[in-house]
């Protein structure tokens, strides 16, 4: 059971969206300058995202210090 609120999950569903979004939106720039095959791609979208994830969680937690 979730403990979010109605827009709570709406934000969190927003921001997963536009993560995957950028990810995907970077690895096709890129590509363009380092073809890569679909599997080399995916690794890096999956990379990418993970990165993004990593530095949204250090910001939050700098805005409660």
């Amino acid at each position: 059971v979730s403990n979010l609120t109605g827009v709570q999950e709406c934000n969190v569903n927003l921001l997963k969206n536009s993560i995957d979004d950028v990810t995907a939106m970077i690895a096709g720039q890129i590509g363009q300058l380092l073809p890569m095959d679909e599997e080399t791609a995916g690794q890096f979208r999956q990379l990418t995202k993970k990165m993004m994830v990593q530095m949204s969680k250090s910001i939050d937690k700098k805005k409660g210090d």
